[in-house]
C-alpha cells in the first residue's frame, strides 16, 4: 500500500468533518475546537493562495 500524502488524507477526511460540523449546528451544539482550528486553516490557506496569485499578476514582466 502507498502512503498517502497529506493533501490526499486532508481531501479525504474534509466532507466527515464537514458533515459533523453541520450535524452540531443544526443541533446547535457549539462548533468543537478542532473544527474551529481546521475551519481557520482552510480560511487562512485560501487567502493565502489570493495574496499569491495577486503577488503575481503584479509583479509579472
Amino acid at each position: 500500500m502507498q502512503p498517502l500524502s497529506k493533501t490526499a488524507l486532508a481531501e479525504a477526511l474534509w466532507p466527515v468533518l464537514l458533515a459533523k460540523i453541520d450535524a452540531a449546528l443544526a443541533e446547535g451544539s457549539p462548533m468543537p475546537d478542532f473544527a474551529e482550528v481546521v475551519d481557520h486553516a482552510a480560511r487562512f490557506a485560501g487567502e493565502a493562495m489570493d495574496r499569491r496569485w495577486v503577488l503575481d499578476r503584479t509583479h509579472a514582466d
